[in-house]
């Protein structure tokens, strides 16, 4: 069998997950086996429960992003924000499709 890191090709590429369920899973399972270095988010919403072991970044600047990427020991999720309007758990909302190209600069 493959190891996932080999699958995923050289360090400083975008990932990209589709299909109808299973993403999040399979999104903490890749930042669990990679491990820190590595920026997981969505361009989508996800549940506020669903966070996983990684370090949560709501917002963040280029460089406090940069600066959590560099000191933290576990995978880093970016959200663009915290929508808590809808009924129910509060969702993370993802970022804009273009935002992780420009973290690779």
């Amino acid at each position: 069998m493959a190891n996932i890191a080999d699958l995923l090709g050289e360090p400083g590429r975008i990932t990209s997950l589709v299909g109808g369920g299973g993403k999040t899973t399979l999104l903490h399972a890749i930042g669990a086996r990679l491990g820190p270095k590595v920026i997981l988010t969505t361009t989508t919403r996800m549940a506020a429960h669903e966070i996983g072991d990684a370090r949560l970044l709501v917002g963040p600047s280029s460089a406090e992003l940069a600066a959590n990427v560099a000191r933290d020991n576990r995978p880093v999720l970016v959200w663009d924000r915290i929508d808590d309007s809808v009924v129910g758990e509060p969702k993370g909302v993802g970022v804009k499709l273009d935002a992780p190209a420009g973290w690779l600069e």
